[in-house]
């Protein structure tokens, strides 16, 4: 059953009960977007989920006391677009919190994340919703492009079929701007304010489940990763330190146990910067 169908038959209309009492529309997903001075790319990143097949979303950006005009380019397709939301928040908090903000005000039982200088390819929901609905999976996840600043392809990162909690331990095999989660499965997931916080979010989500989750059929990509020399993300030695301090202290790993997933964590990661033969 494609998406439309589900809407078509009055999906959407029918709603469920969160554990707090809230009510949560069941067709409907929140797209979480933190910002922190990403007025030169942020405007890509909205027209990227604007453009999207299905059109039953929310946005909410969460502006991380930008000192720059992330939050006038936000309201500028506010007054365009009465799907987005913007929350600015008073003084620096950091993605974790920014997320888990995002996650406080929205009101579906679908939520995907995207941050404010990576983009979607237009069928990303459309594929996700349909096959979470046929699959049952509680979260699902797809392949990405790795991008530069000029947007030229460096690769093509695509995951397993099948993800468990053992497998995470290895590699983040999610990329958490391609995911997607039920949250009537998992009601009460928060990320932490950590390094490579996202991996820790679905290595929890999926101690949580206890069972494995499934990618979105297809080896096409369904977002574009944007690699900058200055991102967080981008730091290998800073991404290599916080996972040590991920399997040493959130994960209560010994030295050994914690060495060997390290040199998978790392193994695989020079994988995904692999260069695609058609960058």
């Amino acid at each position: 059953m494609t998406t439309e169908d589900l809407i078509r038959t009055g999906y959407r209309a029918r709603v469920a009960n969160t554990p707090d009492g809230r009510t949560m529309a069941e067709a409907l997903v929140t797209v979480i977007m933190p910002a922190r001075n990403a007025a030169g790319t942020i405007g890509k990143s909205i027209q990227s989920v604007r453009s999207q097949s299905f059109k039953d979303w929310e946005l909410i950006v969460i502006d991380d006391a930008s000192e720059d005009r992330t939050a006038e380019i936000v309201k500028w397709f506010i007054a365009k677009d009465k799907r987005i939301r913007l929350l600015r928040l008073p003084k620096w908090r950091g993605v974790a919190a920014a997320r888990n903000r995002g996650l406080d005000l929205a009101r579906t039982r679908f939520i995907a994340f995207l941050d404010s200088d990576d983009a979607w390819e237009p069928q990303k929901l459309e594929r996700q919703i349909a096959f979470m609905m046929e699959s049952g999976t509680a979260i699902t996840f797809g392949a990405y492009r790795r991008v530069d600043v000029e947007g030229n392809t460096l690769g093509v990162v695509v995951p397993p079929t099948k993800v468990s909690r053992r497998m995470m331990l290895r590699s983040n095999f999610i990329g958490n701007l391609t995911a997607v989660f039920d949250r009537q499965r998992l009601p009460d997931l928060r990320f932490k304010p950590v390094g490579n916080e996202d991996y820790v979010f679905w290595v929890n989500a999926l101690e949580q489940l206890r069972e494995p989750v499934l990618a979105t059929p297809g080896a096409t990509p369904i977002a574009r990763y944007r690699v900058a020399g200055d991102s967080l993300s981008g730091n290998k030695i800073n991404s290599l330190r916080w996972q040590w301090e991920n399997y040493r202290r959130n994960l209560g790993f010994g030295l050994v146990r914690s060495s060997f997933y390290l040199t998978s964590y790392a193994l695989h990661g020079l994988i995904k910067r692999r260069p695609s033969k058609d960058a």
